[in-house]
């Protein structure tokens, strides 16, 4: 199953969404499947709240925090200067332990290369469902999926219209 916000484009929710997938996950099939989030640095940051409550509720997900320095999908829609896209960098690794969630409940990762990025996705350890995964996975700030550039010039053309 997928879930997706780019219907109604609301930046932030995905963690709180993934919570709530993560536990009807682990209600219907146990620790037989995974959660997976791809987050935003950016949208992260209106919703790492949440990361908590995953944690206390000792859910399982895998979660990779995409870090481009900022709203890259709000970027290509209002222009790659303004500053109001940018964004103070944390330290997402630190986290779960800023939250007091004991070591064995997570295992945080860096991921800065595709060598990188192959060696995690194929680690057994990384793949086992015994504890929450989260990744911090550095990309180009321009870096985006082709999908989300066709969304963004079309919503640029609505804004100048409106």
């Amino acid at each position: 199953m997928l879930i997706s916000q780019y219907l109604w484009g609301s930046i932030g929710y995905t963690v709180g969404a993934c919570q709530g997938a993560a536990q009807a996950v682990r209600d219907c099939f146990g620790n037989q499947k995974r959660t997976i989030l791809f987050i935003g640095d950016g949208s992260f940051q209106f919703g790492c709240q949440e990361l908590s409550t995953i944690l206390r509720l000792g859910l399982n997900p895998i979660i990779f925090v995409i870090c481009n320095n900022g709203y890259t999908t709000e970027r290509l829609i209002h222009g790659w200067l303004e500053k109001y896209n940018d964004i103070q960098p944390w330290k997402y690794r630190k986290l779960p332990a800023a939250f007091g969630a004991p070591a064995r409940a997570y295992r945080t990762h860096l991921v800065q290369t595709q060598a990188q990025l192959q060696g995690l996705l194929s680690s057994r350890k990384f793949n086992d469902c015994s504890a929450l995964q989260l990744v911090e996975l550095y990309m180009l700030q321009e870096d985006a999926p082709e999908t989300m550039k066709k969304i963004a010039q079309s919503l640029t053309k609505q804004n100048v219209r409106s």
